[in-house]
């Protein structure tokens, strides 16, 4: 992510949440949002088909 390259960003992790917290995802996720506020972007993660459940 550059600064100022893009001033939203949306990823679509393809992982649910209770698999995300076992895995290094979690720390991966952490850094990519530290650095876009940063830089001073907007992200977003939705949810999967079955929302927070999956």
């Amino acid at each position: 992510m550059a600064a100022n390259s893009a001033k939203v960003i949306n990823a679509s992790q393809g992982e649910g949440e209770l698999g995300a917290l076992y895995s290094d995802m979690t720390c991966s996720v952490d850094q990519m949002l530290q650095t876009s506020i940063a830089h001073g972007q907007t992200s977003s993660i939705p949810t999967s088909d079955s929302g927070s459940n999956e």
